[in-house]
């Protein structure tokens, strides 16, 4: 059974912000492949992409063959959060020949994450002649993760839009989810983490990441600026304000803007 992806849908459309977005590990880790999934029980997919040309169109064309395939080679495969470099999962493997053969896609990884509600899958790759990029995406996995948090706030508009467009797979295709040595140079490693800034906070030994976004809107807060008046400085709604505030105390475990300014002052020194 083929699935066919409309001209309209936002797979499609997005490529340049697409592009745009994934500047960074096209600079810095020479990726030419991303996609970014959500996986929605039982059998709802939401999929962004920067992809070559043709490649959506030939992998929901096949993607029964994929999955056929897959199960005879491992049907009991399942996953929990994780990162895995293709080459070690069997089910990959007949997707990751066409890959290479067709579009030249080739030294992918996965970063698998398990949710309440949902599984995100994160994959990235590069052209083959590009040998030492899946060694970089194993050696950096930290700076994968912080660009897929990058990805979530930056490309908020088109996730959202994706989740408006989802992709309902034939029942035969859902799977059983188990829940739960290159380096870049350092300056390169620097201007990454610039390109994805990120603020980490420590909290009980645990490393806290707060967005771009949310770094403003804590430094005008703590400045004595209203959410009114941080949305104009920023150019955004109240409630888009009110909303990563919000999110900025439930991550530092706290209610009030005294405890938020407590823990948080010495950042803005």
């Amino acid at each position: 059974m083929k699935i066919v992806i409309n001209e309209s849908h936002i797979m499609r459309t997005s490529a340049n912000e697409m592009s745009s977005l994934c500047a960074p590990i096209k600079k810095y880790f020479g990726a030419t492949f991303f996609s970014y999934i959500l996986f929605y029980p039982p059998n709802i997919r939401i999929e962004l992409t920067m992809s070559p040309l043709g490649w959506i169109d030939h992998h929901y064309e096949n993607i029964e063959n994929y999955h056929k395939k897959a199960m005879k080679a491992n049907p009991t495969e399942s996953y929990t959060s994780g990162f895995y470099p293709w080459n070690t999962m069997p089910s990959r493997q007949f997707a990751n020949s066409d890959m290479a053969k067709y579009f030249n896609i080739s030294n992918l990884v996965m970063l698998y994450k398990v949710h309440k509600d949902y599984t995100e899958c994160c994959h990235f790759g590069s052209t083959a002649d590009n040998y030492k990029a899946q060694q970089l995406f194993v050696n950096h996995r930290d700076l994968l993760e912080r660009f897929i948090e990058y990805f979530r706030e930056q490309g908020a508009s088109l996730i959202n839009q994706a989740k408006l467009q989802p992709i309902i797979l034939p029942d035969k295709y859902k799977r059983d989810i188990s829940h739960d040595q290159p380096m870049l140079m350092p300056h390169d490693k620097d201007a990454f983490i610039k390109s994805t800034r990120v603020l980490a906070l420590s909290e009980q030994r645990c490393e806290i990441q707060l967005s771009k976004r949310e770094i403003e809107s804590l430094y005008h807060y703590t400045q004595g600026k209203t959410a009114k008046e941080i949305g104009k400085i920023l150019q955004l709604s109240n409630r888009t304000i009110e909303n990563y505030l919000r999110n900025i105390k439930c991550k530092l475990g706290v209610t009030s803007k005294v405890e938020l300014i407590h823990k948080t002052w010495h950042l803005f020194k």
